[in-house]
């Protein structure tokens, strides 16, 4: 489920490149609807006009959401 890709070893990533990092499982617009009630990825911040998250917590946040299903 999560890939490897060319974010790997950043630090932090833009809600922008959500899609991306995520192989577009998780939009952006979903991420920020889930931050908008407090239920997105710990730790967020602001670079400029941009919303961030730590990659670390953007993983573990996926992860406590992942599902089995059949």
């Amino acid at each position: 489920m999560i890939q490897k890709n060319q974010n790997r070893d950043a630090a932090f990533i833009c809600r922008g490149k959500i899609g991306d990092f995520t192989g577009g499982a998780i939009s952006a617009g979903y991420i920020a609807n889930l931050d908008s009630i407090g239920k997105g990825p710990e730790g967020a911040f602001k670079a400029g006009r941009r919303q961030c998250y730590p990659v670390e917590s953007l993983v573990n946040w996926l992860i406590s959401r992942l599902e089995v299903t059949k």
